[in-house]
């Protein structure tokens, strides 16, 4: 399901806005005024595919509409009543007659779980079970068997009561169902401080989450490399001698074309932070054309190296896009990428001893903060199919950075087939583009 197209009616009890998504370059930019809504219709979109009605029935409108490449629409109203809380969602087509409003529980206005294998799930479940045993080891008859009874008789009726609010979900499971195929993502004008995973009173530097999470993808990436490796070696001398039986169709010219291929990964994925300097991965040329048993060998090598690689090939094309558009950028920095230190800075001038200045990364200013953690978003969290909504990617940014967010962001797009919709004030992000603007107007 793809989005063609969002409106809504009387936002604010003034303003009716309709913004077809371009469909030719996935990239829709809206431009308006303050305070006639744009940041406010993204919140919109993302609330609904977040589950978080509650949004929707605080914010003042009449009707939200959502349309999509199938022919169906969804068509968010509010109700009669003085306070306007009710919530209602009808689903239908251009071609068919519209369908009964349907009320939207209270109970379903949830955002959605992180997947129990997410990293950052992982850790707050840590956590949890060492604050409880904390707990426990401070007060041992703490629960004595009365107590023990209470809480498991409240179990029993806050499951009852699950399963009965789960019975009043059933007559719009289509909208949660339909929600779970589409992913929508908000990066919000707040993105350089972000809350802690594991403690929500808890402030950190978005930066420095975004190299704690690459390192962690560094480190699945070794994980799956290194239980590959296990495998082929495992079975290299059986596969060796099997091959050695069989007639070689394979030429030294073709081997050494391979060993050069080979090599240049090699050294693709070492730029990219993922491996040690290749230095030793410059390989020379097979020139003993007969030598069937050296082909034999090289050619079982080749194949198992590409195989050992191939974990860390989709993560090298991200982190080299984003140390491209980041070097660009911080043309008074080198940023490097590594397995310890995820992501790290230097200055571009040394200190006394030659060695270059480590720049700590709280320590970048707020513009260089905010176009990495952007981009950060947008090459590493997104995913093919999503539709990212951007709030005002201006902040902070001086106006050649801002004339080249566009043909970066296109590029990231690309590599990851996502489409995008911008909100912002600045004719400077738009640029060119003007093609891909839809303008906003209030009353006058």
């Amino acid at each position: 399901m793809k989005i063609i197209k969002i409106s809504i009616v009387k936002l604010f009890g003034i303003f009716n806005h309709e913004i077809p998504l371009n469909q030719e370059h996935d990239i829709t930019i809206v431009l308006g005024e303050n305070g006639i809504g744009k940041t406010k219709i993204l919140e919109a979109l993302n609330a609904v595919f977040s589950k978080d009605f509650d949004f929707l029935k605080k914010l003042d409108f009449e009707k939200f509409t959502i349309f999509f490449a199938s022919d169906e629409v969804w068509e968010f109203t509010k109700s009669a009543a003085s306070d306007g809380s009710e919530l209602f969602v009808r689903k239908k087509t251009l071609a068919t007659k519209s369908s009964k409003p349907q009320l939207l529980a209270k109970n379903i206005a949830l955002p959605l779980a992180r997947s129990p294998n997410d990293p950052r799930e992982v850790r707050r479940r840590r956590k949890e079970a060492e604050a409880r045993i904390l707990n426990e080891l401070k007060h041992p008859h703490a629960v004595i068997a009365n107590e023990m009874n209470a809480l498991m008789a409240e179990r029993q009726y806050l499951d009852l009561k699950f399963l009965r609010e789960q019975e009043n979900i059933e007559p719009i499971q289509w909208l949660l169902t339909s929600i779970e195929k589409i992913e929508v993502r908000l990066i919000e004008t707040q993105r350089i401080i972000t809350r802690n995973d594991m403690d929500k009173n808890y402030y950190e530097s978005a930066v420095t989450q975004c190299s704690n999470e690459l390192k962690e993808l560094i480190s699945l990436a070794i994980k799956s490399s290194a239980d590959i490796t296990s495998t082929l070696d495992s079975t290299y001398p059986n596969r060796l001698v099997q091959n050695l039986r069989e007639k070689a169709d394979y030429t030294y010219s073709e081997l050494n074309e391979e060993l050069a291929e080979l090599s240049d990964k090699r050294k693709f994925l070492s730029a990219a932070g993922l491996l040690a300097e290749a230095h030793s991965s410059d390989f020379f040329e097979i020139e003993d054309k007969n030598n069937n048993l050296i082909i034999i060998s090289m050619k079982q090598y080749v194949e198992d190296s590409k195989k050992k690689l191939q974990p860390y090939e989709d993560l090298a094309k991200k982190i080299s896009l984003f140390m491209d558009i980041v070097s660009s950028r911080f043309k008074h920095k080198k940023i490097r990428i590594t397995k310890d230190q995820g992501i790290a800075f230097t200055s571009i001038i040394a200190d006394k001893t030659g060695v270059p200045q480590v720049i700590e990364l709280e320590k970048l200013s707020s513009g260089e903060q905010h176009e990495l953690v952007l981009f950060y978003k947008l090459i590493f969290d997104s995913r093919q199919g999503d539709l990212v909504l951007i709030d005002e990617p201006e902040l902070s940014l001086h106006i050649s950075w801002q004339t080249q967010f566009i043909p970066d962001l296109k590029r990231v797009a690309a590599l990851r087939s996502f489409s995008a919709v911008i909100a912002t004030h600045s004719p400077d992000i738009i640029s060119s583009n003007w093609d891909l603007k839809v303008e906003l107007l209030g009353v006058e």
